[in-house]
């Protein structure tokens, strides 16, 4: 076979290729195969970081029948994505605080401008889906999810923390310190944000492995929760009914005054 034809042959395969991929087919929702390509090219579309086509292609699968935990982790990566959560540079800046607070590293690694970049959102979001991968589904309880799962449900709601106080403390992007104090600040929303965040993040630490990343994360968790009455934090928090109680708002806002004490100015 001479170089052209062999050229011309490398040609038509990849044609070939791309028309089925592109085909209903090979992403049909009742195929095996077809559900796993929809999977891999939601993959593919998150290693690109590009969250909303991952989103867009997942969305049909996650509603249909055909739906399970894998496919629902997935779909929480995507909107995590989009929130700017980098799992691995987390991960890394956890492990590697050094003389660092974790609320400044935080701020850093996933900083946020402010509601209209989407991040509280897109992590409320992300948050749901993990939720759903419980058994039953929608349990708050994180003795009734994967260790996989309450490992990721940390990372996401500590980014949810660093985008709420953030802005609040209008945070440097490129140092993640604050410029101002951010006690007696916030929102109700606000407020409730970072107490159902701790209170996920408290009871998921329980049934998570152990590592540099993660015992940095128990000890500063573990000192704002000592701001609290009773010096514990509350586990299996609600949004929708801490924006109702105003005893758990207060919770909300002595977390947020914690924060301010052991983040950098």
């Amino acid at each position: 076979m001479t170089r052209r034809h062999g050229s011309v042959l490398l040609l038509i395969l990849s044609m070939i290729f791309w028309i089925v991929r592109c085909s209903p087919s090979f992403k049909d929702l009742s195929s095996p195969n077809g559900r796993q390509a929809i999977i891999d090219q939601a993959n593919d579309d998150l290693t690109a970081g590009d969250c909303g086509s991952a989103i867009d292609i997942l969305t049909p699968l996650v509603h249909s029948q055909y739906s399970n935990n894998d496919v629902l982790m997935v779909y929480a990566s995507a909107f995590a994505c989009q929130g700017g959560l980098n799992f691995p540079n987390l991960i890394g800046n956890l492990k590697d605080l050094g003389s660092s607070d974790i609320w400044s590293v935080l701020v850093k690694t996933d900083y946020s401008s402010g509601s209209g970049d989407g991040h509280v959102a897109a992590f409320d979001t992300a948050a749901s889906e993990i939720y759903q991968t419980a058994t039953p589904a929608g349990s708050l309880a994180a003795s009734q999810r994967t260790p996989d799962a309450n490992t990721f449900m940390v990372f996401i709601e500590l980014s949810q923390i660093a985008s709420v106080i953030a802005p609040l403390g209008g945070a440097v992007s490129s140092s993640g310190h604050k410029t101002v104090s951010i006690t007696g600040k916030g929102s109700i929303a606000d407020m409730c944000h970072v107490e159902v965040a701790v209170a996920e993040i408290k009871d998921s630490l329980q049934f998570v492995s152990a590592g540099a990343a993660i015992n940095n994360v128990v000890a500063n968790i573990n000192a704002d929760c000592a701001g609290l009455p009773g010096g514990v934090c509350p586990t299996n928090e609600n949004f929708t009914t801490c924006m109702g109680s105003a005893a758990i708002q207060v919770q909300g806002q002595l977390l947020i005054d914690g924060i301010d004490n052991s983040w950098t100015l």
